[in-house]
């Protein structure tokens, strides 16, 4: 991606190595949505300020970062972005939307810019949004920010996506689709419940994202509730509702996805049975491993792997 254009720094600094370590980067995926991407270590204080092509557009901020928090002015009124949270912007020509860069912190934010014509719908929190800032209420118009750990778990995604690939921006266009849906949706349900009960601390969505990446990397593991409770500090309350947060499931289902994947992983690249791959990823069922990957795939494992092994002599 190119360095990020669209962005200017007052008092005549220039991006280099003498404010920041890190990369600030911009991607237009059409001419509807382009993606800002924001991972750096800052040695001076700073501000960014945007002045965006669209007239009329959306931001969406997603704060990646668990121990930092994202300053921004908009229309001269500073807001600020707590850990895993994010917000909706509405910004038009005449409101002034800038990032404030502390020295001596670490910041990873993303910011998708979707023009107005892409949100041609009808949605009463865009319209309130847009209608606040049109009759001159700009100072208000920025949405509240709640830690949403499936938020933060797509942006991680749509960063780590090698967007260079023209099939890849497809993909990226629909992260980006998903990521304001589920804000959306987020704002409609901040509006109608309470979601004190759904808060997570910082350290505690820390903790889940690293057994997440602990369970991804030993889905052989025999794991228990207890032991992963004692391992994260949490509550079995709030591990599990953590998970249904992330990943939208148990953290029994989650294992067994993961198993599944890792399955299908070594079906495709090794010459293992599938009585060696069951016992390899964790499970201790042969049957229970057909079951599940029948209901996923339609067919039975041992099926699936000649089918991978006929279409890989065919090619020769």
């Amino acid at each position: 991606m190119n360095n990020l254009c669209g962005f200017g720094i007052p008092d005549g600094y220039m991006f280099n190595d003498q404010l920041y370590d890190g990369t600030i980067a911009k991607l237009a995926l059409n001419n509807r949505i382009e993606i800002y991407e924001c991972r750096l270590n800052c040695t001076h204080r700073f501000n960014l300020d945007f002045n965006s092509k669209m007239e009329t557009c959306l931001f969406v901020c997603i704060n990646m970062v668990d121990d930092a928090y994202v300053s921004l002015t908009h229309h001269d009124s500073l807001n600020v972005i707590s850990p895993f949270s994010s917000v909706l912007i509405p910004y038009t020509g005449s409101v002034r939307l800038s990032f404030v860069f502390e020295a001596k912190k670490r910041y990873h934010f993303t910011l998708i810019k979707i023009a107005r014509s892409h949100l041609e719908f009808n949605n009463t929190k865009l319209s309130r949004l847009f209608d606040t800032v049109s009759i001159g209420g700009e100072k208000n118009a920025i949405s509240s920010a709640m830690p949403n750990l499936i938020l933060c778990e797509l942006a991680s995604k749509l960063y780590r996506l090698d967007k260079t690939e023209a099939e890849n921006k497809l993909i990226a266009a629909g992260y980006c689709n998903i990521i304001l849906g589920l804000k959306l949706k987020e704002e409609n349900l901040s509006e109608h419940t309470d979601l004190k009960a759904n808060f997570f601390r910082s350290n505690e969505i820390k903790q889940l994202e690293r057994l997440t990446q602990v369970i991804k990397e030993n889905p052989e593991c025999q794991y228990t509730i207890r032991d992963l409770c004692r391992s994260t500090g949490l509550s079995v309350t709030k591990l599990q509702s953590g998970f249904k947060n992330m990943h939208r499931c148990t953290v029994a289902i989650f294992i067994r996805n993961v198993r599944l994947e890792k399955a299908i992983d070594m079906l495709q690249t090794t010459n293992l049975n599938v009585s060696e791959i069951v016992y390899s990823v964790g499970l201790n069922s042969r049957s229970y491993f057909c079951r599940i990957f029948k209901k996923r795939f339609k067919c039975s494992p041992k099926t699936y792997q000649q089918k991978l092994r006929k279409n890989h002599l065919s090619s020769f």
